[in-house]
């Protein structure tokens, strides 16, 4: 019987270059700092480490769009209930958001939908707007406009714990269920003049 040497996960006292600590590096440093030169200093390596795991930069950002795409699937989408489902995915993407803040950044500069599992969940997401009735281009208009809700509420959520260390801040009066709530209104509203 053949074995295969497994390797080790720390030399020297430091955790080994993987593919996978290079895609968690990507989320953390986000697009403003992402260059091969800064990654490497981040995973405490040298570059030319860093270009025997990866091509090049655009192959590091598919590992973190890998590593996303890992950790989020679509909630099951029910057309018939559909402002639960809404709420589900938003707060799904809420809690993706809220562990990887960076990738928000990331995604501003970066194609992350040429991802498969991305391009099935986009495909998926449309797919639950147009049975709400909504044509093809309002569809796509719902989905975008869910993420920008949902990630503009992550955004407000770091502004207001960055500016709370520096400053006294007033109770947040705004609720996630009330963005959410504007959201599916919103929509409601679309599918109506839609028909």
């Amino acid at each position: 019987m053949e074995r295969t040497r497994k390797r080790p996960e720390f030399r020297k006292g430091r955790p080994t270059l993987t593919r996978e600590a290079i895609g968690r590096a990507v989320l953390e440093l986000g697009d403003a700092e992402l260059t091969m030169r800064a990654l490497a200093a981040h995973l405490e390596v040298t570059p030319r480490a860093l270009y025997k795991y990866v091509a090049d930069r655009d192959d590091a950002v598919r590992l973190a769009a890998d590593q996303l795409q890992s950790q989020w699937a679509p909630p099951e989408l029910d057309p018939a209930h559909w402002r639960d489902s809404l709420r589900e995915l938003c707060l799904g993407l809420l809690d993706l958001y809220r562990r990887h803040p960076a990738a928000l950044r990331l995604a501003e500069t970066t194609a992350l939908d040429v991802h498969d599992d991305t391009r099935r969940g986009n495909e998926a997401m449309l797919a639950f707007f147009a049975a709400l009735g909504l044509p093809p281009g309002d569809a796509h208009r719902a989905w975008r406009q869910t993420i920008a809700v949902v990630a503009g509420h992550s955004e407000i959520e770091r502004w207001r714990a960055r500016s709370s260390a520096h400053r006294e801040m007033p109770e947040d009066e705004d609720s996630f269920d009330d963005v959410v709530d504007m959201l599916a209104a919103w929509i409601a509203t679309l599918a109506a003049t839609s028909t």
